[in-house]
């Protein structure tokens, strides 16, 4: 029985579902990553965007992911998104 609440995915779960999406080519334009909007609507994740944002900071903190800047492909605007860091592209942007 559940209490109205989504369910919550373990951290092994959320990197699965970035390296399912990075090999199916839904990650941002240039060298960008995996968004919270494409995260949170993945299939057997399927939770509001802010939530898949949260999870995203987290595992950020923890060191699993790096925040790089893309372009979304629908209207090219820059945005945030998140890769593994041991991928090649995952470098934090230099200012």
């Amino acid at each position: 029985m559940t209490d109205g609440r989504p369910p919550t995915h373990s951290a092994e779960d959320v990197l699965e579902a970035i390296d399912q999406l990075l090999e199916a080519g839904e990650r941002d334009l240039w060298e960008g990553g995996i968004p919270p909007e494409t995260l949170a609507s993945e299939e057997g994740l399927d939770c509001p965007t802010h939530t898949a944002q949260k999870r995203l900071q987290r595992l950020t903190e923890q060191g699993h992911l790096t925040r790089v800047w893309g372009a979304n492909p629908d209207g090219y605007q820059s945005r945030q998104s998140y890769l593994p860091t041991d991928h090649p592209d995952a470098q934090e942007p230099e200012y």
